[in-house]
């Protein structure tokens, strides 16, 4: 579950426009690169590390950008290609924002939300099979899609119409549309006691169409195994009870976009995001491990010193864990600082262990990028996006096994 990219800030200029424009998936030229890495560095810089990936149908790939890259060394760097198991395509987005997101059911089925007219329901199969490809009564763009933990076939579906933000509760014994008040930034979880929501500086249950105030605070929402909730923003992290007590509190030792967190159990969590501003190597990527007295481990990505004579941009969106206890991101990379259009950003995918230290790593040999991450216990499933000539975005599901 996660909040749409346009609904955040990490990607926002990407919804205000798009261009025709693709990158060059021809192999790449040994000379378009250069190995400026240090040679202290931790990981590989050298010629095109940070050019090679994967098509769209999962095969091994190269990025030709038609100027000098510099890639850049250390942590994400000089690991293993990450290869999905599948790769099973969802179609065209037709909402204009191209907002998505994933949820994962306790039948093993992975659920997909895709904006538009209609919004869609996509209920995919372990295997890759598309179960059920449903169109909604109402059209709009998704910001969440979460699913209970237990067995009843709750769904919760966090979308807006542009104006309205509002919570669509599926159930096997009926459904529910409830209307939280005018758009703004909003996140979901779930809870054993019903869903959360984090919007206009509130924490709130909903079950059934009951909304109940439970504290004020603002940013990103997980549940805790506990049943309680944990909520991250810039200026730190809130830890409630089941009842919406605050019973710990602490800041971010440092500055960033929080995009998605993990509770790893009742104390631990995990945060991505990106800078909230350029830096030297323009916009990076931010995973981090904290719990209420300290910091576990922190790592940045940056893909490149220079692309085309420019800073680069990267950053997570999604995160996940699968039950042997890897960390899966889904985020960004790409020369898209200075702020431009999805031409100059593609997916990238990256696994990690419980240190922080990365593993493999898959990106997209294409324009587009990753938006979401869920975990089905033995596997991660990434939703991602390929920009067509067109502009419009087509969307596929990806899986990956740990150690694949």
């Amino acid at each position: 579950m996660r909040t749409t990219w346009c609904a955040r800030g990490l990607l926002a200029f990407v919804c205000v426009g798009t261009s025709a424009c693709l990158i060059d998936l021809e192999g790449l030229d040994a000379g378009s690169g250069q190995d400026q890495g240090d040679e202290g560095d931790e990981g590989d810089a050298s010629v095109d590390a940070c050019l090679q990936g994967s098509s769209p149908a999962g095969a091994s790939a190269a990025l030709d950008p038609g100027c000098e890259v510099v890639c850049a060394g250390g942590w994400g760097h000089g690991v293993p290609a990450l290869e999905p198991a599948w790769t099973v395509e969802l179609g065209l987005a037709s909402d204009a924002s191209f907002s998505a997101a994933l949820a994962q059911q306790v039948d093993g089925n992975t659920v997909v939300a895709l904006g538009g007219d209609p919004i869609r329901l996509v209920f995919v199969e372990p295997d890759g099979t598309i179960l059920a490809d449903l169109p909604q009564a109402f059209s709009g763009s998704v910001m969440a899609l979460a699913s209970s933990s237990g067995g009843e076939g709750e769904l919760a579906l966090l979308w807006h119409d542009g104006t309205t933000l509002r919570v669509h509760i599926a159930y096997d014994i009926g459904e529910w549309n409830v209307e939280l008040g005018p758009l703004d930034a909003a996140s979901l979880a779930a809870t054993d006691a019903g869903f959360v929501v984090v919007h206009g500086g509130e924490l709130l249950r909903i079950v059934g169409d009951e909304v109940t105030p439970l504290a004020a605070v603002e940013g990103r929402v997980a549940a805790l195994p506990s049943g309680g909730m944990i909520v991250a923003s810039a200026s730190g992290i809130t830890w409630f009870d089941a009842q919406g007590s605050a019973e710990a509190s602490r800041g971010l030792p440092l500055d960033m976009v929080v995009d998605d967190l993990l509770a790893l159990d009742d104390s631990r969590v995990i945060l991505v995001g990106s800078d909230p501003a350029p830096t030297d190597s323009g916009i990076d990527g931010i995973a981090l491990e904290l719990d209420p007295n300290g910091e576990a481990w922190l790592q940045r990505y940056d893909r490149a010193t220079s692309w085309c004579g420019e800073r680069t941009h990267e950053g997570f969106a999604g995160l996940a864990r699968t039950d042997e206890g890897s960390i899966w991101l889904a985020g960004l990379e790409g020369a898209s600082y200075p702020f431009g259009s999805i031409d100059t950003l593609q997916p990238l995918v990256l696994q990690l262990d419980a240190e922080g230290e990365a593993l493999a790593l898959d990106r997209g040999a294409w324009s587009g990028w990753a938006s979401d991450v869920v975990s089905s216990g033995d596997a991660a499933l990434a939703l991602v996006s390929q920009q067509e000539p067109e502009g419009q975005l087509r969307m596929s599901l990806r899986k990956y096994s740990p150690g694949s």
